[in-house]
């Protein structure tokens, strides 16, 4: 159950027990939304970039807790309460 939960959330067992800060790259880059998102904020220039970056921290702050899984994904574009994206 908790290795399903970690490849949902592209995070490893051990971040999701608080026994690592970091987050595993390698899982993450397996994630196609989290690299079309870099490769799209690679092509911004440095102030497009930033702005990118103030609107995903507003984002966070605003969104409803009650919507979001432990990782910040959102359920209801996402597919619903079980946490697994629609495929």
């Amino acid at each position: 159950m908790l290795c399903r939960m970690a490849d949902i959330l592209s995070v490893t067992v051990d971040y999701l027990l608080g026994e690592s800060d970091e987050v595993d790259l390698t899982n993450l880059l397996k994630n196609p939304r989290i690299v079309q998102l870099v490769s799209c904020f690679q092509e911004l220039n440095d102030r497009d970039q930033q702005r990118v970056l103030e609107m995903v921290q507003l984002i966070r702050q605003t969104a409803n807790p009650a919507n979001t899984d432990l990782g910040g994904r959102d359920l209801i574009r996402e597919g619903g309460t079980d946490g697994l994206p629609i495929t």
